[in-house]
């Protein structure tokens, strides 16, 4: 009788502790636990853990957002654009507000202006202030300062960030870029005086000179010993392969030098922006 009572006793011991391990996995305690992830910065863990809540509460937006959110802030973006279509949809008006500033952000970073356009085209959930801030970014990426000084017009006066765009936009505007083909035609008249143009003026002396030494050791072989001269040949071959690569050279300064010019504008741009998220 006693071992039967010891027995009975144990299996339902077992049962009540088996209970209780299943408790630990539903909605409640999943939550709770993705909230302690997401609260310690341990976000790719949040994000797993926020799958399975919303797993148990499939119309919770508040579970779906703080999903999103911690796929966003463990650098996943990727993964924070293919999961807000799967919650969300992709009409991009019955998106919150949060998530619409999510979506537009990211595409921000990644410079993708014709998607960005997408969004506007289909009235992405926006308050205007917010808008007008994308929209000016927008046209900050398109080089298209006229566009982004109407918007900043636009902008509210209290915007914490406004004299810095402001400043951004000027510089902009008074940026002078470089002419490849300007470029070309002074490396062409002068070996390396593209470079300088491009204020690469160690390269330029670099290119002078070594074009210059060549063809000068050329000029010498074929004086001494005429046309049939190896020594000038070589040199002369030499000064010439330069002299070529100094033309593209030039053109590709000019380029580079422009492209750094606009991506330093777009990168403050960007940074502004987003830090509003």
């Amino acid at each position: 009788m006693t071992l039967r009572f010891f027995f009975i006793l144990i299996f339902f011991s077992f049962e009540e502790n088996f209970a209780f391990s299943q408790n630990i996995f539903d909605a409640e305690h999943s939550l709770a636990y993705a909230q302690y992830l997401y609260k310690t910065g341990q976000y790719s863990q949040a994000a797993e853990e926020f799958e399975r809540v919303v797993f148990f509460l499939p119309d919770s937006i508040s579970c779906k957002s703080k999903l999103i959110s911690a796929y966003r802030k463990s650098g996943q973006n990727e993964m924070v654009l293919s999961r807000i279509q799967g919650l969300f949809g992709t009409n991009k008006s019955n998106y919150t507000h949060q998530i619409s500033k999510t979506v537009l952000s990211i595409l921000l970073e990644k410079e993708d202006t014709a998607e960005i356009a997408v969004c506007f085209r289909e009235n992405i959930n926006l308050e205007l202030s917010q808008k007008i801030k994308f929209r000016f970014a927008l046209a900050m990426l398109e080089n298209n300062w006229k566009k982004a000084e109407i918007e900043f017009v636009k902008l509210p006066a209290d915007f914490p960030k406004n004299s810095e765009l402001k400043s951004i936009l000027l510089r902009a505007q008074h940026t002078r870029l470089k002419n490849p083909a300007l470029a070309l035609g002074l490396s062409a008249a002068i070996p390396g005086l593209g470079k300088v143009y491009t204020r690469n003026y160690t390269d330029g002396l670099i290119v002078f000179s070594i074009v210059a030494v060549n063809a000068w050791q050329a000029y010498r072989g074929f004086r001494k010993e005429g046309r049939t001269s190896v020594y000038g040949w070589f040199f002369g071959s030499i000064s010439g392969a330069f002299y070529l690569g100094n033309l593209y050279g030039a053109i590709k300064a000019a380029r580079k030098y422009n492209r750094n010019k606009i991506e330093n504008i777009h990168e403050q741009v960007i940074n502004i922006i987003i830090s509003e998220e």
